[in-house]
């Protein structure tokens, strides 16, 4: 149903949608399987009202990888970091294309720069899912998502984002993007809606923007029926 590779090299993806239980879900579903210890991070307060199947109030991230990020100006680039001089840091005999990739991690925020310093190569890539992406403009503007998804993809990281809105333009910069269709906070009989790629993979059932029901994926059906069991 998914390509190899979305699992086996860092990508970047985006997942969106109007139900944000089903984006949140299927985020949580893409991530899990590429990396059992990915970093959940989220642009919202503890205090947040959740939906029962929330994989957050469900329990399925642990504390140290969930990071709750209110507001969300503090995900900005440290300004700090921005105006260091990198030649103090490493040496003058450094190719340009390292102090390129450098430079662009010192602008990193410091939470996504502790995540990628706390990954451990094992032949899997790391990965970091965002949600509620649409509350932080500022950070995830089209104009510094190629920087960020560059940086995150250098160090070994998928990048996976959640939008509960439709996205502008900036969702062309993602290796993959999915669409997944489905209403309301607590949709019912999420068997029946679908899920469209709209860009990344050219062959099998997702191929060409064709709409495939959740229940079809077993991918997705795994972790939908274990959030929220099909009503009778």
């Amino acid at each position: 149903m998914f390509p190899a590779a979305l699992f086996l090299q860092a990508h970047s993806v985006l997942v969106y949608g109007s139900s944000k239980p089903l984006v949140r879900l299927t985020l949580f579903a893409l991530a899990s399987s590429v990396n059992s210890q990915f970093h959940w991070v989220e642009f919202a307060p503890r205090s947040v009202e959740r939906t029962p199947c929330d994989p957050v109030r469900l329990g399925w991230i642990p504390d140290e990888r969930l990071w709750l990020i209110d507001p969300s100006q503090s995900l900005r680039p440290d300004e700090a970091s921005t105006k260091l001089s990198v030649s103090k840091l490493i040496s003058a005999d450094e190719p340009a294309e390292s102090l390129g990739r450098f430079t662009e991690f010192l602008r990193l925020p410091d939470l996504s720069q502790q995540i990628i310093a706390s990954h451990t190569p094992n032949g899997q890539p790391g990965v970091v899912a965002v949600t509620n992406v649409q509350h932080a403009a500022d950070t995830f503007s089209a104009e510094r998502l190629p920087s960020i998804l560059s940086v995150h993809r250098d160090s070994g990281f998928s990048v996976m984002v959640g939008h509960d809105v439709t996205p502008g333009p900036g969702r062309e910069l993602f290796d993959f993007v999915f669409h997944v269709q489905g209403e309301g906070d607590r949709p019912a009989d999420w068997q029946h809606h679908h899920l469209v790629c709209e860009k990344g993979i050219t062959s099998g059932p997702l191929r060409d923007r064709r709409p495939v029901r959740l229940e079809e994926i077993p991918l997705l059906a795994a972790v939908l029926s274990r959030a929220r069991p099909r009503e009778s």
